[in-house]
């Protein structure tokens, strides 16, 4: 089941900004990869879930601004039971490509979706959500 969320969150951080230390936050448990698209691109990633090998309701985040940081304001989410992926769009953050404002948004996005859904860590739920470029991600 596929749900959209309209709430206002943004993951910003400056692209020229050192990583800030890992956050520790209680009950999250966070883990960074990255998705390989069908051209060879990779979309770095930080999972933010609960203790424990799921499954959960997912809600993503795609951001241009860097997904660093992003424990902080996942967090409250996570201790309520959902898991959270903020993802570095295509170009921008540690994700490689040329980011080329809203060209591939929409591809890119369709494809973390059915990403997401084959996890083991999804239950199938997923939501999006951000406000201003973020929304575009969605």
């Amino acid at each position: 089941m596929l749900h959209a969320l309209a709430l206002a969150f943004a993951v910003v951080a400056p692209q020229s900004a050192a990583p800030p230390a890992a956050a520790k936050f209680a009950g999250v448990v966070s883990v960074e990869g990255k998705m390989a698209l069908a051209d060879g691109t990779q979309l770095a990633y930080t999972l933010h879930h609960p203790d424990g090998v799921g499954p959960w309701p997912v809600v993503l985040v795609r951001t241009p601004y860097g997904r660093r940081g992003s424990a902080r304001v996942a967090a409250p989410l996570v201790q309520r039971g959902a898991a959270i992926v903020v993802q570095d769009v295509r170009g921008r953050g540690e994700s490689t490509g040329e980011w080329e404002p809203f060209r591939n948004e929409a591809a890119d996005g369709a494809a973390t979706f059915d990403w997401l859904l084959a996890q083991p860590w999804c239950d199938g739920k997923v939501a999006t959500y951000g406000m201003s470029y973020l929304e575009i991600t969605q």
